[in-house]
């Protein structure tokens, strides 16, 4: 099985919403070790779990850099079969989840190198992860909110691009990829410290930013 091969899963997998855990089979309950481990045997299975397991987390960090849904899958399949490739360097002496994001990290800059890319907001096209509305309400019923939805979604997702890039790193690893601050540590290469201390500055800048949309949360 070819690396390529085994990325066939992805676009499906970010596509839609991950397993619960209590449905997942015992096989998709491996350590981190065991899970690699079954990567340098070829294992089509550990490959499809490598895929479920990460692949929505890895897409999301991507599209909050590029905005746009075809780079970021293009760049989420990268990030898989470079893990998939080099499987046999994971040495098991801390959580898989860093190491994978290292190499997103790494390689989303050299494709920032690569194409002379420029990071930006894009189109106004949103993510779910900002869309407020709540699930269940067609955007029809109230029309006014959800312009002001979606108006909000747009507005953070501004201040975010606007933030410095080591706290825009922290707060795209943290909100949109739910890493744990230790994660973020290791993934970038910092200390824990650092990070507690970029993301206080990230939130406090954020905050500043987007208080007047507070306000008229509590209008």
């Amino acid at each position: 099985m070819t690396a390529s091969q085994a990325c066939l899963w992805i676009q499906p997998t970010v596509l839609r919403e991950e397993a619960a855990p209590g449905r997942q089979g015992g096989f998709k309950r491996m350590t981190d070790v065991e899970l690699m481990k079954a990567l340098q045997a070829e294992d089509a299975q550990a490959m499809r779990i490598l895929v479920e397991r990460f692949s929505r987390r890895i897409f999301k960090y991507l599209y909050g850099w590029v905005r746009n849904r075809e780079d970021a899958l293009d760049l989420t399949q990268e990030v898989l079969m470079r893990v998939y490739e080099k499987a046999d360097l994971y040495q098991g002496d801390a959580p898989l989840a860093p190491w994978i994001f290292r190499i997103a990290h790494n390689l989303f800059h050299d494709h920032l190198r690569r194409k002379n890319y420029k990071v930006h907001a894009g189109s106004m096209e949103l993510n779910e992860q900002f869309d407020s509305r709540p699930a269940g309400l067609p955007p029809q019923s109230d029309p006014e909110r959800f312009a002001r939805n979606r108006e909000a979604a747009a507005r953070v997702h501004e201040a975010i691009r606007l933030l410095p890039q080591r706290q825009r790193e922290v707060i795209q690893l943290r909100l949109l990829s739910e890493m744990k601050l230790e994660e973020i540590a290791q993934a970038l290469g910092i200390s824990l410290g650092g990070v507690k201390s970029t993301l206080h500055n990230a939130l406090h800048r954020l905050r500043s930013e987007l208080s007047d949309l507070e306000r008229e949360a509590h209008v």
